[in-house]
């Protein structure tokens, strides 16, 4: 059989033991449930958590009549199973372990039902609802004043659950930042005044897309503990039952500060002010960076944080710079009564020179085993310094080159970055040159950033450069018979199976098309399979959204694992389950017959109102690319092409086609793309998608600079770039920059200011897209294919 017939047929065959499937196993949802386990940090807690058993519970909040398992998007999963947190403490009262005031879940499940349920009808579509719900956040429906006081007769702990929602989306997908979803409505606020007032026991849940104002929880002693799961996946509330009951411990750490207020992110005063442009003017400062560096004092949850059931005791035992490397070695012992797992983290602290930097920087990390009350355990967190360098980009030690500046450098250990202690300082007697660079992507319009001191710093504003299209000629003559793509592979002869291409054939692998099977997104390779299958056959290769999981449209029969959301992954700080992850998600993508997913997203949180947080994993470019790392390797592990996404500076949706992200040289080096590059160094994705957005005046997926320059040319890649779907550039500008594959071929008009007639194949015959170009990105499209199987 054709090494690739497999992506010609629905329905599948199962890859499990015994023919049973892989998608929907008790494996992935155990696997699932670790994750969403590990990736829940507990913010607050008094002594109120585990609970004890036989306590009786009453459900409050907006998450008890809507419960979120993730957001909107390309990062839904339509999931069979899906327990939500009043069915998970449902199941525990059933087994006799609790008592749950029954009267509270049916009143909120039918008041915001209702609701919710009109507006779906309403909408008709997944898509228009996302919209609605964006700019329709749920109120919390006020409680009959007897249904009130019969549940406070019941009951002893007081569970507040809140919600809130976001979505991929142009001109909704982003959060508002307002009452209802970073800050609380008015009527949460009063019932939770009440429940702190009625019951003996308060437990907070933020089931949230990302930051939401947590003072209010921080300083209240009446409020006992806060659980801080994000979006946790189609298990969540059987997890959060667990957790509540103490079955299991929290062990997550933020990936994000939370802060005060919306307006203490140096990256709020001018969001979305704009519609054509977003204007970076924190530069390096983002998150944690800032905070750390100008506003310690507005800081509730500082990065890193997270509590247990337990304690730990955290020491140093050495450490040592020696030829730019820093090696440390720690030991961790739980000195509590229940068992639990500990992160510790390692920050840079650098001089602040000419160039000026943050006060800390995250440098390392390891989280431990699961350490038994009384156990010890040792940890070792390396790195070089030099991977921490900072980038030139206006020449004050040398332009375009990443330098290590002299004088005194500090290393810090902890298990967050506020409490972390300074355990080593050395000193460099010399200005370090790393890594020589080019000046690529500089703003035309950013007029200043913020630096260190606190004042700004004017910029030039870069000139727009011409770049010649780069390519390759064909390296093999064609074949004198019909040579098929699976025996051009077995034989080695991919330059002449590629030679006997013709420009119709090429031209038409450089677009998606679409294709009938259980994905909603398009195939890569040559479409109308009758025709090629008898002659050369290059597959159609499907492809399919993530990151929480396989997205199959919905009433197809096939229901994935819906895994916790990225942001929720990266908060285990646990990298094996992230490759565990993207194993399982890997083996129900080729089980479904599909060969690329579209996952993961590392974009940076710049903005807790971007709508896309969850789908990413942390406002730091380390952790972001390591992630991304772990994933890829799992997911190419089993065959299948993993995609990173969205290459880069896509940290907003309003108008995300059209805002310019108007970024700094050396913001984007030590920021936005220092997760990629760790992404493509250390995991060698066989797949990149660039982003909808332009970056300092130019389409990403039209950027030679940013492909052809840095991608291609400083990080040597040579996988498949492929565009987002329906980006507003030429497929001949895509080409010449560097990209391979235009998504998809069904936009009207698929080039901009063009007739329905127009024609890729007779571009390339007419000259009008680069043949050498075309050449290498078919070449780089049949090599990716090489490696399914």
């Amino acid at each position: 059989m054709n090494r690739f017939a497999r992506f010609l047929y629905q329905p599948v065959l199962p890859l499990g033991k015994n023919r049973s499937f892989v998608t929907n196993s008790r494996p992935h949802w155990e696997l699932a449930k670790k994750i969403a386990a590990e990736g829940t940090v507990l913010l607050k807690n008094d002594g109120v958590l585990p609970l004890s058993r036989g306590e009786k519970i009453c459900l409050f909040g907006t998450g008890i009549g809507e419960f979120l398992f993730g957001g909107g998007g390309s990062g839904r999963v339509f999931a069979e199973k899906k327990i939500s947190l009043a069915e998970g403490l449902e199941k525990a009262a059933a087994d006799g372990k609790i008592s749950l005031f029954e009267p509270l879940v049916d009143f909120y499940q039918r008041e915001i039902g209702k609701v919710l349920g009109a507006a779906m009808k309403e909408c008709g579509t997944i898509a228009k609802y996302n919209a609605w719900r964006s700019t329709n956040m749920t109120r919390l429906p006020v409680l009959p004043e007897k249904l009130y006081n019969d549940a406070k007769a019941f009951g002893t702990v007081a569970v507040f659950c809140i919600s809130r929602h976001s979505s991929e989306g142009d001109g909704f997908g982003d959060r508002s930042g307002k009452e209802g979803d970073y800050y609380m409505w008015d009527e949460e606020r009063e019932l939770l005044q009440r429940l702190c007032r009625d019951y003996k026991k308060v437990v907070v849940i933020l089931n949230t897309c990302g930051p939401v104002s947590v003072k209010e929880f921080s300083e209240n002693p009446a409020v006992g503990a806060v659980l801080y799961p994000l979006y946790s996946g189609g298990i969540a509330g059987e997890v959060l039952t667990e957790l509540l009951l103490g079955e299991t411990y929290p062990s997550g750490h933020l990936q994000h500060t939370l802060a005060e207020r919306l307006e203490d992110y140096p990256s709020s005063a001018g969001y979305v002010t704009a519609e054509d442009h977003e204007d970076y003017t924190e530069d390096i400062f983002v998150g944690y960076r800032y905070f750390e560096t100008f506003s310690k004092d507005k800081v509730v949850y500082p990065y890193g944080f997270g509590l247990g059931y337990t304690k730990f005791e955290v020491k140093t035992l050495t450490a040592e710079y020696e030829n730019s490397r820093v090696k440390v070695s720690v030991s961790v012992k739980n000195i509590g009564n229940f068992p639990g797992k500990e992160v510790v983290q390692a920050y840079l602290s650098a001089p602040q020179g000419k160039l000026g930097k943050a006060a800390k920087v995250l440098s390392a990390f390891e989280k431990t085993k699961e350490l038994l009350p009384g156990e010890e355990t040792k940890l070792k967190l390396n790195f070089s310094i030099r991977d921490f360098a900072s980038f030139d980009d206006l020449g004050k030690i040398k332009k375009s080159a990443f330098v290590l500046e002299k004088g005194e450098y500090s290393v810090y250990i902890g298990v967050n970055v506020r409490d972390a202690e300074k355990t080593l300082q050395f000193e460099l007697s010399e200005d370090i040159v790393c890594k020589n660079c080019h000046s690529y992507m500089a703003p035309r319009a950013l007029e200043k950033r913020l630096l260190a001191d606190g004042s700004y710093e004017a910029l030039p504003k870069a000139e727009p450069r011409r770049h010649k299209p780069v390519g390759t000629e064909l390296k093999a003559n064609a074949p004198a018979e019909t040579l098929f793509l699976a025996d051009a592979l077995k034989q080695d002869k991919l330059e002449e199976f590629l030679a006997g291409l013709t420009p119709k054939e090429m031209a038409e692998m450089l677009y998606g098309h679409p294709m009938m099977n259980a994905s909603n997104t398009n195939g890569i390779g040559l479409p109308r399979v009758d025709e090629y299958l008898d002659k050369k056959y290059v597959p159609l290769v499907p492809t399919a959204d993530g990151p929480a999981g396989l997205r199959i449209r919905e009433g197809r029969g096939v229901t994935p694992t819906f895994f916790p959301c990225e942001n929720t992954v990266s908060q285990t700080w646990n990298l094996d389950l992230a490759k565990k992850m993207g194993i399982a998600a890997a083996k129900e993508v080729k089980e479904n017959n599909i060969g690329i997913w579209l996952a993961p997203a590392l974009n940076i949180q710049r903005s807790p109102r971007c709508g896309r947080n969850f789908e990413y994993y942390s406002e730091d470019p380390l952790t972001s690319g390591l992630f991304a790392v772990a994933c890829v390797r799992g997911v190419q592990s089993q065959s299948i092409v993993a995609t990173v996404k969205h290459y880069c500076a896509n940290n907003r949706e309003m108008n995300r086609r059209v805002a310019d992200s108007r970024v700094s040289e050396r913001a984007l080096r030590e920021i936005y793309l220092k997760g990629f590059e760790i992404a493509i160094k250390k995991g060698d994705p066989w797949a990149l998608m660039t982003s909808y957005n332009p970056v300092n005046g130019v389409q990403m997926s039209a950027n030679w600079e940013a492909i052809n320059g840095i991608l291609r040319g400083e990080w040597k890649y040579d996988g498949v770039v492929m565009t987002d779907w329906r980006v507003l550039s030429n497929l001949d500008e895509e080409l010449h920059a560097g990209s391979d594959v235009k998504m998809p071929a069904s936009v009207t008009p698929f080039y901009k200011n063009a007739a329905a007639s127009y024609d890729p194949a007779q571009m390339l015959c007419d000259g009008k897209l680069d043949r050498k170009a075309t050449i290498a990105a078919c070449r780089r499209i049949l090599k990716m294919m090489s490696k399914l199987d």
